[in-house]
């Protein structure tokens, strides 16, 4: 099992290191530091709001879902952060590569990834019909937080996993 761990970790580092540092591209680097927003509070909660304040019915209903997938999935992202404590690429790697202003808290999992997952899931079991735009933005933010050094990607799998599943267990309460 220890193993299995130091291996996963290896392979973690280097993938970190091919997209954050040997994919750069000039249009990468102008977009994603703005693609990366749209996993953090601001934007989810004003999504989530958007639904539930000015609609009824099922639109409402689905801001409700997108509400308690957000709450329920940060408090489980928070809490394994707090438990595994691990460092963020940028302060752990000489060589990572990082241009925005840096977070203080743990790397794992990634938040950003974990709350916009848990709201576009929702969306994309609501509205199927566009659930391959919903799910590009939640992949786009995914890679955006390896991309511009936040995160390992398996800080991005885990979240994107608790995200999906969150999304999925509101869905099951509220259907």
């Amino acid at each position: 099992m220890n193993r299995l761990f130091v291996w996963i970790l290896d392979k973690d580092e280097t993938l970190f290191c091919f997209f954050n540092q040997r994919m750069q591209k000039e249009w990468l680097d102008r977009w994603l530091p703005r693609i990366t927003h749209l996993g953090g509070t601001g934007f989810t909660v004003l999504l989530v709001l958007l639904m539930i304040l000015p609609f009824h019915g099922w639109i409402r209903t689905m801001g409700y879902e997108a509400l308690f997938s957000l709450v329920g999935s940060h408090l489980l992202a928070q809490g394994i952060k707090f438990l595994f404590s691990r460092q963020r690429p940028y302060m752990a790697l000489e060589n990572a590569r990082f241009t925005l202003k840096p977070m203080k808290d743990y790397s794992f999992p990634s938040g950003h990834t974990t709350a916009i997952f848990s709201v576009m899931v929702v969306l994309a079991l609501y509205l199927p019909l566009f659930s391959p735009f919903f799910l590009a933005i939640a992949l786009l933010v995914g890679f955006s937080r390896v991309y511009l050094g936040f995160h390992y990607p398996s800080d991005v799998i885990v979240g994107a996993t608790i995200g999906t599943l969150s999304a999925y267990l509101s869905h099951l309460y509220f259907v």
